[in-house]
C-alpha cells in the first residue's frame, strides 16, 4: 500500500526500476558485444573516417536525427546514398534541428501520463545512437535502412497518439478509417514510384545525382555503369565530377585511368594510376591499379615494370584475375610455360571464362599434356557464346595487342 507521504510509493518503485534494469543486462551486453565486432569488421575494412572531427559528427547527427522524422513522415526523394556534407554543415540546420528535437522532448515529457509518447520517442532516439554518425562509417550523412528498427518507436507514438486524439473528440470511426486509408494509399503511391528508381543500376545512381548534391560516389557509380556499356566519354565525365567534388577520392582516379587509357592516352593513364596509389590503402584498389599499370607495360614490351606491377598487384590480393593472366603472359613469353600454367589454372579457378580456358588449353598443349590441354578446350567451348572471337581475343592477348 501507499503511505500518505509517499514513502512507501518511492521504495516499491525503486524496487521495481532496479528489476527491470538489472533483467536487461544480458541485452546490454549483447549490444556492446555486437558495437565492438561491428567496429572491429568495419575498421579493418577501412571504412571507419577518423578524419571527420567529433563536432561535426555532432552536428551531423543533430540534422539527421531531424531528417529521419521528415523522411517517415513523407518518404520521397529517398536516395540510395545521401552524401555526408563534411565540415561545411550549415549552423542554422544545427540549431533548428535541435530546438525541434528539444521542443518534442519538452512535449513528451510534458504528456508523460501517456507513455506510448516518451517510449517512442525514447525508442527512435536511443536505437538511431550506434548508427547516427558519432563513429562515422562510409561516406554517408545518414541511411534509410539504418531507420527500420527507429521507426518503430514514431509508429508507437504516432498510432497510440492518433488513436487516443480521435477518442477523445469522439470522432465517428468510418470518418477515422477513411482518413487512415487514404494515408496509405498516398504512402504506397509514393513507394511504387521509389521502387521504380530501383529497376536498374542507370535509373538508381541518375536519381541519386538528382536528388543529392555534390555525391561523388553517385557520381562515380554512374561511371561505372557506363563504362561498362562501353560509353567511354559519358563515364569520363562523371568520373571527372567525382574527382572535382573530392579530389582525394581514388576511385576516379582509377577509372578516369581505365578511360584515358581506352582513349589511347597512355602517359596519362599512368599519371591517373598513381594519383589512385598515392590516395589509397585500400588493398583491392591498389591491386588493381598495380595490375592495370602491369597490362600497360607489358602492352609497351617492357616486360621487367609489368612483371614489377603485376607482382605487387598480387602481393595486395592474390586472386587478381588479370594479374594471374598478366603474369602467365610474361612468364609464357619467356619459355617459363609451367608457371605459366599455375597462373592461368588460378585465374579460372577466381573467374572462369572461354579465353583463360583457352589460354590455359594452349599451354597444356605447348608442354604435350593433351588430355588436360583438351579438357581446358571443352571447358572454354562450353562457356563460350561465340567460341571464334574468344579464340581470336586469347591470340591476340599473347601476341601482346590487348
Amino acid at each position: 500500500q501507499i503511505s500518505p507521504n509517499g514513502d512507501v510509493l518511492s521504495q516499491t518503485y525503486g524496487k521495481s526500476l532496479w528489476k527491470l534494469l538489472l533483467e536487461k543486462v544480458p541485452f546490454f551486453v549483447l549490444t556492446i558485444g555486437s558495437v565492438v565486432i561491428t567496429m572491429v569488421a568495419q575498421k579493418g575494412g577501412g571504412a571507419v573516417r577518423t578524419e571527420v572531427p567529433l563536432p561535426v559528427r555532432l552536428m551531423n547527427a543533430v540534422v539527421s536525427y531531424s531528417l529521419y522524422i521528415e523522411k517517415a513522415i513523407w518518404p520521397s526523394h529517398l536516395a540510395v546514398l545521401y552524401p555526408h556534407p563534411g565540415n561545411v554543415i550549415p549552423l542554422w540546420k544545427v540549431i533548428a534541428s535541435s530546438l525541434f528535437l528539444v521542443a518534442i522532448t519538452c512535449i513528451v515529457l510534458k504528456l508523460r501520463q501517456h507513455r506510448y509518447l516518451i517510449v517512442g520517442w525514447l525508442w527512435f532516439l536511443g536505437t538511431l545512437i550506434p548508427v547516427i554518425g558519432l563513429v562515422q562509417v562510409g561516406e554517408q550523412a545518414l541511411a534509410d535502412r539504418y531507420a527500420y528498427l527507429p521507426f518503430i518507436g514514431l509508429f508507437i507514438a504516432a498510432v497510440w497518439g492518433l488513436a487516443d486524439w480521435a477518442h477523445a473528440r469522439q470522432i465517428y470511426t468510418p470518418y477515422f478509417v477513411a482518413f487512415a486509408m487514404i494515408a496509405i494509399a498516398g504512402l504506397s503511391i509514393v513507394t511504387h514510384v521509389q521502387i521504380g528508381y530501383w529497376h536498374d543500376s542507370t535509373t538508381l545512381w541518375s536519381h541519386t545525382l538528382e536528388v543529392t548534391q555534390d555525391n561523388f560516389v553517385a557520381h562515380d557509380n554512374m561511371g561505372t555503369v557506363l563504362l561498362r556499356e562501353g560509353r567511354i566519354e559519358e563515364a569520363a565525365k562523371h568520373f571527372q565530377a567525382a574527382a572535382d567534388i573530392n579530389p582525394q577520392d581514388p576511385f576516379s582516379q582509377l577509372n578516369i585511368g581505365v578511360c584515358e587509357k581506352q582513349r589511347g592516352n597512355i602517359k596519362a593513364a599512368i599519371a591517373h594510376y598513381e594519383s589512385a596509389l598515392q590516395l589509397s590503402t585500400e588493398p583491392i584498389l591498389r591491386s588493381t591499379a598495380f595490375g592495370n599499370l602491369g597490362a600497360i607495360y607489358r602492352a609497351a614490351g617492357d616486360l621487367s615494370q609489368a612483371r614489377e606491377n603485376y607482382a605487387a598487384a598480387l602481393n595486395l590480393h592474390a586472386d587478381n584475375q588479370f594479374a594471374l593472366v598478366g603474369m602467365g603472359l610474361i612468364t609464357q613469353s619467356t619459355g617459363d610455360v609451367a608457371h605459366a600454367i599455375g597462373y592461368y589454372s588460378h585465374a579460372v579457378e577466381v573467374a572462369p571464362s572461354d579465353v583463360e580456358y583457352l589460354l590455359l588449353a594452349q599451354a597444356f598443349h605447348k608442354t604435350g599434356q593433351e588430355e588436360k590441354a583438351q579438357s581446358a578446350f571443352m571447358e572454354a567451348k562450353m562457356m563460350s557464346s561465340n567460341l571464334e572471337a574468344a579464340q581470336q581475343e586469347a591470340n591476340a592477348v599473347l601476341q601482346k595487342k590487348r
